[in-house]
């Protein structure tokens, strides 16, 4: 998109003209706008041009707000019902939406200039995609609701294969949903409310919206947070063609440090007031709302609490002031979330709403939830089992008639004092909680890099900066200079993400620092330290790092006193750094290589070999192998090269003598145990990890890849035969074109006979479904990686390898025999423990070629019954044999 947005001129300029169009209500028009503020941050000169396209209804609402001059609006008539009666019938107004507006909006496109360059649009507009198609213009989806909705709509037939819709919630609500991907276990009643008679009303035109982003679109954008919901982009990264990018959170953060409230009203004066986190925010959203007999109910609730309290009521606040008492304030307005980050609010009673959401992360506040429709219900969900960062107020609608749902003030005041108090256990756990999630969201927005003021320094920080920003784009990073060196840089060429931001001369001139270099020098150590703290403070969204010039001694306390993490980067190796900002992985020297197995004997033992190898060829090079504190300590003696080193993560899946007792449970485990930890110990190694070597079936290794921008080669530890047919068999599942006899099909896939599927089939037959449908998904991600590596050797499986290097567009290497031929020429002394039999001196003394070998692996076995007729067998046939049993002798 940026390539075709910076092609256009326009008087001998470049300019980048985007056409954003919200779904015409608040709760959509708010993160668009957001988003179009964030992009002109970051290009504020006249290179980017923003129409901001509206109803003129719309436009009368907003168009007074303060926005930056490189955004302008443009209105379309008021051809859809207005938005003071649209709950009336909310299905009719969507349909209106569906249909009224896109003539006009054409018509608008086509007079515009400078000529539209690309269209940010809302999917609930579906028929926007088109409209750009039409004229070749790129579109850009922003989807304004949680990811997870997204992926539950995209896979909507599931609940449909599943006997999950239609049905009646009431009866079957807590009915388990496990199979939409990306998503965990949820109940019928915290999906979308998709089940109720308004529900199904508008269900069709929210499957269309999703499936014209999944068919048309060229890039789909998220106001969440990847952190937030991380299985499911890592689910829709692998899904769609086009990028999937989580650019949130999409919230006015930005408006907090640009424009500091001056106007110390009624409002700002009574907060002040209160005891810091005593009081609690009320706001049930601009569009639906309870019943007056539960709103009844919540305000007696609330008042028979004592609980301090803020509550903003838009079209109610004078009933409501007659209500709830002296114990709080009630308002039509207020600016949310710098109301939320305020000191003496505690916590945050919501709709949940996509947007008051990602709002009340930010401000690291737990949640009372009241969801009415829609996605609030799987939002709710999210906040109070996913995150476990808040309590329901309403019961799930099930089993029972309406009437009895109903929540009494009893139960409110009793579940208000509980939700405030501050001094309980389980409020103490459930506010850190609040304040972990408030550090992630922030960590996908602010950084601040200091670098000393001199090139030597800068350079390198700078190139930094670009590496981090090339491994996490929903990262933002502020280089701090001061002006005379913004008036050096300011211009270079850097990613979106990093921004400037100066303090002022303090020091002398670069020009003439040579001639008196002391004295600049003591200058930095002294001027410099009270501005840049002073800038700190003022940065917002608020500061989660700093990377300081290790010269610039007064950095580490500055973030200490504030309790930010301060990073110390030295530049004598500059060269390290120039080397790791590379962004081309073709021409990056791999200086830190992380081999991630899967946790068992057949997997760890190739993956070590090949290791060795890649020891044996580069000296120079580092490679952490991976694998659980229980592995860790079967291998730790192991003989290996100085270069390799064993890294370890907790032992969060079965034991590996209980593996074969439910290897299901164990392959699920790995699937979604062993992410997390693997993904904490690689951001902590050092030097950073410049690739990844992943057993194919540790199913994340891609995604944790994808989400660092680190090149991730996957490693199959089986025949490159047996991955061509599963990943044959992936794509025919994926297409929905299954064969009927596709065991028996083997001619139409090249290199597989039709023996070889019928083995498969066998495979199919033989194997829990569940691990069939795990290993499906390994496959799946292959064609996500950078680099396919398999223990095989060319030969013997040729028209297998022709196929497999013409279908991907990465490299497909048969690196194998991946065994430990390396090891009898650099151990010939083979040392055998005093309780065993010496089988190499017993070897030496047999014929030649007259010994059978017999290993039959160090998992999974025969019944016992066979076990004894092949020791019958091999006894009676007289052949000499050396027989390895793991775990037993063998009469």
């Amino acid at each position: 998109m940026r390539e075709k947005m910076g092609t256009l001129k326009d008087n001998h300029i470049s300019v980048c003209h985007v056409v954003a169009l919200p779904y015409p209500g608040r709760g959509h028009i708010n993160p668009m706008m957001n988003l179009c503020k964030l992009l002109s941050s970051k290009k504020p000169d006249n290179t980017l041009l923003i129409t901001f396209v509206v109803t003129e209804e719309w436009h009368g609402f907003i168009g007074s707000d303060p926005k930056p001059d490189n955004i302008r609006f443009a209105k379309l008539p008021n051809a859809i019902p207005s938005e003071l009666v649209r709950a009336k019938d909310f299905p009719g107004f969507v349909e209106a939406v569906s249909t009224k507006l896109e003539a006009p909006f054409e018509q608008l496109v086509d007079r515009l200039e400078p000529p539209v360059s690309a269209i940010v649009a809302d999917p609930y507009v579906v028929w926007a995609v088109r409209v750009g198609n039409r004229r070749n213009i790129p579109v850009a989806a922003l989807w304004p609701m949680s990811a997870s909705v997204f992926s539950f709509f995209h896979h909507f037939e599931l609940l449909k294969q599943n006997g999950h819709f239609p049905l009646d919630v009431t009866e079957r609500g807590d009915e388990i949903v496990d199979y939409i991907p990306g998503l965990g276990t949820t109940s019928i009643a915290d999906l979308p409310t998709i089940f109720s008679v308004d529900g199904q009303k508008v269900l069709d035109r929210a499957i269309e919206a999703v499936s014209g982003v999944a068919d048309k679109a060229q890039y789909l954008l998220s106001t969440s947070v990847y952190e937030l919901e991380p299985q499911v982009f890592d689910t829709l990264k692998a899904k769609f063609a086009f990028p999937v990018y989580p650019i949130g959170p999409s919230i006015p953060h930005l408006e907090l440090s640009e424009s500091p409230p001056t106007d110390h009203n009624d409002l700002n004066n009574w907060l002040d007031s209160q005891p810091k986190h005593s009081v609690l925010y009320i706001s049930l959203g601009s569009f639906l709302s309870v019943s007056k007999s539960q709103m009844d109910e919540i305000v007696a609730g609330v008042r028979n609490s004592g609980v301090r309290f803020l509550w903003v009521a838009r079209g109610d606040a004078s009933k409501l002031k007659d209500g709830v008492g002296d114990k709080g304030l009630v308002v039509p307005w207020c600016d949310q979330l710098r109301v939320l980050c305020h000191d003496s609010i505690g916590g945050f009673w919501s709709h949940c709403g996509w947007n008051s959401t990602l709002e009340a992360v930010y401000a690291g506040l737990p949640v009372l939830t009241c969801p009415i429709f829609w996605d609030q219900m799987p939002d709710s969900k999210q906040i109070v089992e996913d995150w476990k960062i808040g309590y329901r107020v309403l019961k799930k609608k099930v089993g029972a008639a309406e009437h009895e749902h109903l929540v009494t003030r009893e139960e409110i005041a009793e579940l208000v004092q509980r939700f405030m108090d501050l001094e309980s256990k389980e409020g103490k756990e459930m506010r850190k909680r609040a304040k972990q999630l408030q550090e992630t969201c922030h960590g996908a927005i602010a950084k601040v890099a200091v670098p000393y003021p001199g090139r030597g320094h800068i350079n390198p920080i700078i190139n930094l900066c670009k590496l981090l920003a090339s491994r996490k784009n929903d990262i933002q990073i502020t280089v701090v200079v001061t002006e005379e060196w913004l008036g050096f840089i300011g211009s270079d060429p850097k990613p979106n993400n990093i921004s400037f931001r100066t303090i002022p001369n303090v020091l002398p001139s670069e020009l003439v620092r040579g001639t008196n270099y002391p004295a600049f020098y003591e200058a930095v150590m002294t001027k410099m330290e009270a501005p840049f703290e002073k800038l700190l403070d003022q940065i917002h969204p608020p500061v989660t790092a700093i990377i300081a010039d290790i010269e610039l001694l007064w950095a580490v306390p500055a973030g200490r006193w504030r309790n930010i993490p301060v990073a110390s980067l030295s530049t004598l190796s500059a060269s390290v750094i120039r080397v790791m900002a590379t962004s081309d992985v073709d021409s990056v020297t791999v200086s830190h290589v992380a081999a991630m197995p899967f946790p068992g004997r057949g997997h760890i033992n190739p993956m070590m070999n090949l290791c060795k190898l890649l020891a044996s060829k580069n000296p120079q090079l580092l490679i952490s192998f991976v694998v659980t504190e229980e592995w860790r300590g079967f291998i730790s003696s192991d003989p290996k090269p100085d270069n390799i080193r064993l890294a370890s993560i907790p032992n969060v899946i079965p034991p590996e003598r209980l593996k074969a007792a439910d290897f299901p449970g164990f392959y699920e485990a790995v699937m979604t145990k062993m992410e997390a930890p693997f993904e904490l110990l690689l951001d902590r190694l050092e030097p950073p990890v410049s690739a990844v070597i992943a057993d194919i079936e540790v199913r994340w290794g891609v995604g944790f890849g994808i989400r660092r921008n680190i090149p991730v080669s996957l490693f199959w530890t089986m025949s490159a035969t047996f991955l061509s047919m599963l990943h044959r068999f992936n794509v025919f599942s994926q297409n929905k074109n299954i064969p009927v006899e596709f065991f028996d099909c083997g001619d139409q896939i090249p290199g597989i006979s039709s023996t070889d599927l019928a083995d498969l089939g066998e495979v199919f037959k033989g194997n829990d479904p569940k691990v069939i449908k795990l290993a499906l998904e390994c496959i799946s991600w292959v064609p996500k990686a950078q680099y396919l590596l398999f223990t095989s050797v060319y030969e013997l499986e040729p028209q297998i390898f022709d196929s497999l290097q013409a279908e991907f567009p990465f490299p497909v290497y048969p690196i194998g025999p991946a065994i430990p031929y390396l090891e009898p020429e650099h151990n010939c002394s083979v040392s055998v423990a005093d309780n065993s039999i010496d089988y190499l001196k017993w070897l030496d003394s047999q014929p030649k070629g007259s010994v059978l070998y017999i290993s039959l692996g160090s998992f999974l076995s025969v019944s016992s019954t066979q076990m004894d007729e092949i020791a019958a067998g091999l006894r009676n046939s007289g052949i000499r044999y050396l027989w390895v049993a793991r775990g037993r002798l063998l009469g």
